[in-house]
């Protein structure tokens, strides 16, 4: 996916164009969004795929899979199938091939459309809850050389689901690219809340200060990646 992505990227450059348009369909976007459901994610990975991210563009998304082959055949457009669709090792191609002609047929006939509405309420509560967020972090939150300081008794008066996102936000910023679990999040807010100990999370140290919840990223060399001295204008809560 990465190199796919760099490639389009050079491709744009290449050829002065303003966007890439992308060919996922709306059955694509049921397909991400049932992964990202089993893989446990939340409204931000529930959005699944998003009509524009930055220079990319999916025209398709409300145009299932079967009419837009139905309409190239009928106008005689070649198109190629990338031949790593038929490996069942792969967990898109399982989902497509099993669990969503399953739920069709044992469930309910419209699963794709209905998924795919899912994935839009999704991304458009994520919206307004990532912007909140960022709202939020910008009056409790500040940087301070690698580390973020985030007012605990502040923390403690947002709402459980505001004040976990502006947790999930900062430690994402300590450690740009990382993955940052479910229990990390939550013991690092129970430690805002004076419970638990310091601890280790990825690409950072989470541990209470005062009045502080403080993250600091790992330094050079170290395992994780270090923090990034930057403003929360940049890409904090990127959707």
């Amino acid at each position: 996916r990465s190199a796919r992505y760099a490639f389009f990227e050079r491709a744009r450059l290449h050829f002065g164009a303003d966007v890439v348009a992308l060919g996922h369909t709306r059955d694509d976007q049921a397909e991400t969004f049932l992964l990202r459901l089993l893989r446990g994610a939340g409204a931000k990975g529930l959005a699944a795929m998003h009509p524009r991210r930055g220079a990319f563009i999916r025209p398709l998304l409300d145009c299932r899979r079967r009419d837009l082959l139905a309409y190239l055949e009928s106008r005689r457009i070649p198109y190629a199938i990338d031949e790593s669709n038929a490996d069942p090792g792969i967990p898109r191609n399982r989902v497509r091939a099993e669990l969503l002609p399953l739920l069709e047929h044992r469930f309910n006939p419209s699963i794709v459309d209905v998924l795919a509405d899912e994935a839009e309420v999704a991304r458009e509560e994520w919206l307004w809850m990532g912007e909140s967020a960022r709202q939020a972090a910008g009056r409790i939150c500040r940087q301070r050389g690698r580390s973020w300081l985030i007012d605990a008794e502040e923390l403690g008066r947002l709402p459980a689901a505001l004040g976990r996102l502006v947790v999930h936000g900062v430690m994402g910023e300590v450690a740009p690219g990382l993955t940052v679990p479910f229990a990390h999040v939550e013991a690092a807010l129970r430690l805002g809340r004076g419970e638990g100990v310091p601890f280790d999370a990825p690409g950072q140290r989470v541990e209470r200060v005062g009045g502080d919840l403080v993250l600091t990223g790992s330094p050079e060399g170290t395992v994780g990646r270090p923090v990034v001295e930057r403003g929360l204008d940049s890409n904090f809560f990127h959707y």
